[in-house]
């Protein structure tokens, strides 16, 4: 199936399975309260995208061939359309073709937008971005990392929010990427920059000798790591909370916070999924 299809403004959209619906939901519950709860406060409030496609995803759905496709904002235009704005914008998709039509899509439907785009690798984006983000001393980020496998390496996360008042939303791809990675010998480079460290071998080799679930220690390490870099609050849902249209686990989502307000963020934001029911949140 291409990965590409057209949107209904005649640019590029990226094919998405249903299940984007979901994250798009809290992504957009996220904003709203990050930038609410802080608008009295910071005068400059940053959302940073590293990985932000097109702007627009067409659901594909396995077996409905003839099924009209569904047509879903992005997740910069999840950020653009909260309710609460924030004063500045930065997009990076290494597909350029992604960010052109991204860029026309913004200026179309958020000419006044303060936004910044970045056709290229996000970890060589990052000096640029930091470069562009107003004074940490007057300015706080909210920072959505969404990849589709493990192309952030940790070093660069530590880059980009160092010395910053910085909170992440982050797609941890747990049962699509992670675990099948670490079968396969010739991707051990990538989970040593994905993770920080070769230290991921042994939490596995220990979880695996103690008959424990692999994944979950994997991503247990992943918390740890950012704890390192000065995050105090970090939180996935207790359950995967991404999954595929046939109940399939996929992904989690994390919130890291350097605040202890992190804590009530991650609450109010996961309080109701899309669906109204209640979720709880596994904390530190």
């Amino acid at each position: 199936m291409p990965e590409d299809s057209i949107g209904s403004d005649g640019l590029v959209a990226r094919r998405v399975g249903p299940w984007a619906k979901d994250k798009f939901y809290y992504l957009e519950r996220a904003c709203y309260i990050f930038s609410r709860g802080m608008r009295l406060k910071w005068p400059n409030r940053c959302f940073i995208d590293l990985f932000s496609g097109p702007g627009r995803g067409i659901i594909t759905r396995k077996g409905h061939a003839r099924r009209a496709p569904d047509e879903i904002d992005g997740s910069p235009l999840v950020a653009l359309s909260s309710v609460e704005p924030f004063t500045h914008y930065y997009f990076v998709d290494l597909n350029a073709d992604y960010i052109e039509a991204l860029s026309h899509r913004v200026q179309s439907m958020y000419p006044h937008a303060n936004a910044q785009y970045f056709p290229q690798d996000c970890n060589k984006a990052i000096p640029e971005i930091l470069r562009l983000l107003p004074p940490a001393s007057n300015s706080l980020v909210f920072a959505f990392v969404d990849p589709t496998g493990v192309q952030i390496r940790m070093d660069s996360v530590a880059e980009l929010t160092r010395g910053r008042r910085m909170d992440l939303l982050i797609n941890y791809p747990q049962n699509m990427v992670v675990q099948r990675l670490t079968t396969l010998p010739y991707t051990k480079p990538h989970l040593n920059a994905y993770f920080g460290t070769h230290e991921w071998e042994s939490v596995l080799q220990h979880a695996r000798s103690k008959g424990t679930h692999e994944g979950d220690a994997l991503r247990e390490f992943y918390k740890m790591q950012l704890q390192k870099l000065g995050y105090r609050s970090l939180h996935f849902l207790q359950d995967p909370l991404i999954r595929s249209d046939r109940g399939t686990p996929l992904y989690y989502l994390l919130y890291a916070s350097k605040h202890d307000r992190g804590v009530d963020f991650w609450k109010k934001i996961t309080k109701r999924d899309h669906t109204g029911q209640e979720y709880f949140a596994l904390g530190e």
